[in-house]
């Protein structure tokens, strides 16, 4: 009878246990790492969004508005940020006003918050926003790491920042 060559069941059971416990350690590890990724990419899409925002205010010499919506600015932020001119400053897309950019930003819309009354920013004709605010994101697991907010300054410049409160109520 010929010699067969394979693997003994000992052999494939202490392979298969090796392989289910690196599995299980780098799972985690690799969840981490996805949920990091998303939030840079939302971090990166908002600060760009605003930034973008003043600007199209300053070059276009009218005022823009950047709220949660898809076809008109919603009352708490969403899944979709739009980005109009806003003749009139009512914070709504009326006849005659344009629409500039959609943004999907994921299903990340129940993290984020503007610490502002309404839920949306405003800048003037010459790309100021009149007042300070944070647009806040925190990580649904409670893992402060990829916690971020949006400080968008009177003038209207936006930077990023880690330090943001996202206790309820706070």
């Amino acid at each position: 009878m010929p010699k067969v060559k394979g693997f003994t069941l000992p052999e494939l059971i202490a392979t298969l246990a090796v392989a289910a416990t690196l599995a299980s350690l780098g799972v985690p590890a690799t969840r981490q790492w996805l949920e990091g990724a998303r939030a840079r990419t939302l971090q990166y899409s908002l600060l760009h969004s605003v930034q973008y925002s003043r600007k199209q205010a300053a070059h276009l010499r009218a005022p823009i508005t950047l709220c949660p919506g898809t076809a008109d600015c919603e009352s708490s932020w969403g899944d979709n940020i739009i980005i109009f001119t806003d003749l009139n400053s009512n914070a709504s897309l009326d006849a005659g006003e344009t629409l500039l950019k959609s943004i999907a930003t994921g299903n990340s819309g129940n993290r984020l918050n503007w610490n502002r009354s309404g839920a949306y920013l405003r800048f003037s004709s010459r790309g100021r926003s009149g007042l300070t605010g944070t647009l806040a994101y925190c990580n649904p697991t409670g893992n402060a790491s990829h916690n971020f907010g949006i400080v968008v300054s009177r003038v209207g410049r936006a930077r990023v920042t880690g330090k943001v409160n996202c206790k309820p109520g706070g």
